[in-house]
């Protein structure tokens, strides 16, 4: 009996928050000056952002019902303030974020997680924890505060959030915008 084929997916699929190109340069600047300081696995400037939902493979067949599940969500524009600079053990990451998700981050994330809950979706973790990964393979703690303060804050006007994909090519992994949701589009 021959088997189905699998219905194509496709390629991996996340919900972030994407700098504009100001915002950008001053994570990458933040990034060069410790970068000379502190060996881990950087970030390239054009894969920073902060993830809201990751998703994952889909099938390209309901790509559209995720789709139209974000366009319903409302976004009202909001500053978010990241301000300190934390590390994750596991995976040994270095961030950039706040400590807490302010209220109107949070009621992005919430009012998408409610969107995408009829489609399947489940958050992949119980607390949401805002961040911009800035280096992987970190080792101990964070750099010192007067090593960054002439970066810090980092503030960030939001007027959108974006759909993105990830792929992986021969150089690396590449990311592109798929989809601008909200009043920056």
């Amino acid at each position: 009996m021959a088997e189905t084929p699998a219905a194509p997916l496709t390629p991996r699929l996340f919900f972030a928050l994407w700098p504009d190109d100001a915002l950008r340069h001053r994570l990458h600047a933040l990034v060069r000056t410790l970068k000379s300081r502190h060996p881990a696995r950087w970030v390239p400037p054009e894969r920073l952002h902060l993830t809201l939902h990751y998703l994952g493979r889909l099938p390209v067949a309901d790509l559209e019902h995720w789709i139209g599940a974000a366009e319903a969500v409302p976004v009202m524009p909001f500053e978010l303030r990241l301000d300190r600079l934390g590390v994750f053990s596991r995976p040994r990451v270095l961030w950039l974020g706040a400590d807490r998700a302010p209220p109107p981050l949070q009621a992005l994330h919430d009012a998408l997680t409610a969107g995408l809950e009829p489609l399947g979706y489940r958050p992949h973790h119980e607390q949401y924890r805002p961040h911009v990964t800035l280096a992987r393979k970190w080792r101990g703690a964070p750099p010192p505060q007067q090593e960054v303060e002439a970066w810090l804050p980092v503030d960030w006007s939001v007027t959108e959030f974006v759909l993105v994909e990830s792929r992986d090519t021969p150089s690396g992994v590449d990311y592109r915008v798929i989809r601008r949701f909200g009043a920056g589009r």
